[in-house]
């Protein structure tokens, strides 16, 4: 199967990004769904799991991609792709790893333990702010658009300072939430500040 996706008339980076994308998003309904009412179960974490290794295969192919285009110039003619777009697919994918990861944890912390109603609503919330914002650097980075990009880093302070006074809380849960929020905000805001610069390089 691995060979399959080194068919280099047909590889498609944008495509491999789509898909650790809708993958990512599914990690984020998965959390969401157990933090709001339904437990998460030994199926979701099963689920969970699939997904993650998806999200490793397709990070592990695209750096494979790099390497092998920072050995071979005449790779990246081939792919039909400019050398920062190639470096810029392998930096998204790097931090989206890093964001399933979290969710991952997440979902494990969450099985793992009984939800006040009250921290039902605070974390149900956060991550739903967080998946908006996630989707939204998403967006902005698929149509290079640095004066958006500039706008959301900007606005992105306000999740960083959501999930810090998460870790300020006296519930050792929600400060284990807050410190993983912030963790993904984090990889959100490098992945527009990566493509912002790239671009202002050009």
């Amino acid at each position: 199967m691995v060979k399959d996706f080194f068919n280099l008339e047909e590889l498609n980076l944008n495509n491999f990004m789509r898909r650790i994308d809708n993958n990512i998003e599914e990690m984020f309904d998965i959390i969401i769904q157990g933090i709001s009412g339904k437990k998460i179960s030994r199926e979701d974490m099963e689920e969970m799991n699939k997904i993650d290794l998806d999200v490793n295969k397709f990070y592990f192919l695209t750096s494979r991609i790099l390497t092998l285009g920072l050995n071979n110039p005449s790779l990246v003619h081939t792919l039909k792709i400019k050398p920062t777009e190639l470096f810029n697919n392998w930096w998204l994918a790097f931090h989206l790893e890093h964001i399933g990861d979290d969710l991952k944890i997440m979902a494990n912390k969450i099985k793992s333990e009984k939800l006040t109603a009250e921290n039902r609503e605070i974390m149900a919330s956060a991550f739903r702010e967080m998946k908006e914002r996630h989707g939204e650097s998403l967006r902005i980075f698929y149509t290079q658009d640095n004066k958006k990009a500039y706008e959301l880093m900007e606005s992105g302070k306000k999740m960083c300072n959501l999930a810090e006074n998460l870790m300020k809380s006296k519930s050792a849960l929600l400060i284990f939430t807050g410190a993983r929020l912030k963790e993904m905000s984090n990889a959100s805001y490098q992945i527009l500040k990566m493509m912002s610069h790239m671009n202002m390089q050009r």
